[in-house]
């Protein structure tokens, strides 16, 4: 007998017999328990934050940020240049060419030479086109301009051709909040849009070469005071989702796009409630996985993160279902800080490599960090993945898009004064708290049986270099180490170099 181990035969009476789903490698390997019944060596994947670029020294206002594929994204930015409003800033645009987790950034291309506000964008993937809006502040107007842009080249020498610009709605009074969405199946695209006259408005329009087409007449969502609002597209049932509070209500309706140009136009569903609380930096991300509609939002009484999943109905009904939401980050994360009503604050789009919704959102009590987590969807059920830090200093204001190409999230954010970006992904596992069952004792290919060593059992094949009496925890990426990781799943104590004891848990 040269070690502990060898009082003890493999399993030690407690090894089952079960039906693998994907291919156990190895001996020695930490296995889950799926839901089927069958099991999976526990995977994953650590989180990417790429490099940081710098955009603009000077920066005010939330950035729009569209992914035009080819491992490209457009970012418009708002650059400060001092004083008040007038002629002091000038729309920025930014072609971001992404490889790996670097980020090449191409020269300024400017838009427009006044203050801009309520910047957004989407890409006419029909077209091969970028739709900026914006709402450019020059006194006493405050006049919401469209332009088109050709994006041309890679890297450091790709460029902007804008076409010309658009006027296509013009108020003396307060606006803000604008959103857009491209509908590929019938060519438009449609914005969302509040004013404090008329109140919350859909309009539509159509591109043609470098020029936009509006739709003759703005449809009124809702007659009054609106609060924050959100915009996405439902491909599945081809229908946009618009979500709105006011009140202390979130509502939403479905909406259709019908004509073209000068006769396209928005069709409402009825009001329905999405959440009966009051919603901020509300935030529909389609799931293409399971043709779901999620809402990631904050609840203003709690200041707590939340995912609402919804489930749309199609033809003549333009309705959807929501789900009861589901907490996925709250103020009791000391590692993440607080998050706090903080005027836009959070971004999110859906991650199809990971199968997650990937959230950025920002601290408010000091460091002011912003963070990134996966939200995987089973169901009707949101469930979060762990925070990762994507800025170290104070940047609040933040847009996303993710590009599947790169297997990436473009991140563009305004803080300490300037616009930076970079290119992130969360990690990623199928491990989580509760459903760790054993060690597998052999190989085990897919659909094939093969021994498990579970909990209350001596696994002591297929391990060595543990160190005798530690306690040992299952990693996120299927490794063993004597640190809980995230989620901490504790597998038991090491015998010896080559035995661990699995401790019982129910």
């Amino acid at each position: 007998m040269t070690n502990l181990s060898d009082l003890f035969p493999a399993g030690a009476g407690k090894q089952v017999s079960f039906t693998a789903s994907g291919n156990v490698t190895s001996s020695g390997k930490p296995v889950i328990l799926n839901s089927d019944g069958t099991v999976s060596e526990v995977s994953g994947s650590a989180a990417v934050v790429g490099s940081t670029t710098q955009l603009l020294a000077t920066m005010q206002a939330t950035p729009a940020i569209s992914v035009i594929g080819g491992s490209q994204a457009v970012v418009m930015g708002d650059k400060y240049l001092g004083g008040g409003g007038g002629t002091t800033n000038s729309l920025e645009g930014f072609v971001l060419t992404g490889s790996g987790s670097t980020i090449t950034k191409s020269s300024e291309q400017q838009l427009s030479g006044n203050t801009n506000y309520s910047l957004c964008s989407c890409y006419d993937s029909v077209n091969d086109k970028v739709v900026v809006a914006w709402m450019e502040f020059s006194n006493p107007n405050r006049n919401h301009k469209i332009a088109v842009g050709t994006v041309s080249g890679t890297g450091a020498t790709a460029s902007i051709s804008w076409g010309a610009t658009t006027d296509w709605a013009s108020h003396t009074t307060y606006t803000s909040w604008d959103k857009i969405v491209y509908d590929p199946d019938t060519g438009n695209f449609c914005i969302l849009y509040y004013n404090n006259t008329t109140y919350l408005l859909a309009h539509c329009g159509t591109v043609s070469g470098t020029s936009v087409t509006m739709g003759s007449t703005p449809v009124t969502v809702m007659s009054a005071l609106v609060n924050w609002l959100g915009l996405a597209y439902d491909p599945d049932t081809q229908r946009m989702i618009m979500v709105y509070e006011s009140g202390g209500t979130t509502y939403s309706r479905v909406a259709t796009m019908t004509g073209a140009n000068a006769t396209a136009s928005v069709t409402l569903g009825s009001q329905e409630t999405a959440v009966s609380a009051a919603g901020e930096d509300l935030l529909p991300v389609y799931d293409p996985d399971n043709d779901k509609m999620c809402l990631v939002y904050r609840n203003q009484s709690d200041n707590t993160l939340k995912v609402t999943v919804g489930t749309v109905t199609g033809g003549g009904t333009n309705s959807i279902t929501w789900a009861s939401p589901v907490t996925v980050q709250d103020n009791s994360d000391a590692g993440a800080g607080t998050l706090g009503p903080t005027y836009d604050s959070v971004g999110a789009d859906y991650d199809t490599n990971l199968n997650q919704i990937v959230v950025c959102w920002r601290q408010t009590g000091s460091p002011y960090y912003s963070y990134m987590q996966g939200v995987t969807i089973t169901g009707t059920t949101p469930s979060a993945g762990d925070n990762t830090v994507v800025m170290s200093y104070n940047s609040q204001n933040k847009a996303i898009a993710y590009d599947s190409t790169l297997q990436k999230t473009f991140y563009a954010g305004s803080g300490n004064g300037d616009l930076t970006s970079l290119l992130m992904a969360p990690g990623s596992t199928n491990l989580t708290a509760t459903n760790f069952l054993g060690i597998s004792d052999a190989a085990i290919s897919s659909a094939a049986s093969g021994n498990i060593t579970m909990k209350g059992g001596i696994a002591s094949t297929g391990l060595s270099s543990l160190t005798p009496a530690s306690d040992y925890y299952v990693q996120p990426d299927g490794t063993f180490s004597t640190s809980a990781g995230d989620p901490s799943v504790k597998a038991g104590k090491a015998l010896s170099a080559t035995a661990i004891n699995l401790e019982y848990q129910s």
